[in-house]
């Protein structure tokens, strides 16, 4: 998983809205890198994790990227346990 951007993190921590993390869990067989250019997608159904929300009332900029840590630890966990299986 790559680097979070920082624009809905900011949005939501501004608006203070909660932020809800959601995990694919098998994407990566719907959606195979052949190459840089080339990437394979295939029909099938896709297991999703809807966590609960993430509040962000009483947030400020400072707090974003401790945020944004918590949010990718959410999302991560599943994906660990599903590579440990």
């Amino acid at each position: 998983m790559g680097p979070f951007k920082q624009g809905a993190f900011q949005i939501a921590i501004q608006k203070q809205i909660p932020i809800v993390p959601v995990t694919f869990l098998t994407n990566f067989k719907r959606l195979e890198r052949k190459s840089f250019f080339k990437a394979k997608a295939s029909p099938g159904i896709s297991k999703v994790i809807v966590h609960d929300p993430v509040s962000t009332a009483g947030l400020t900029k400072k707090d974003m990227e401790a945020l944004q840590i918590k949010v990718r630890k959410i999302i991560e966990a599943p994906l660990f346990e599903t590579t440990r299986e």
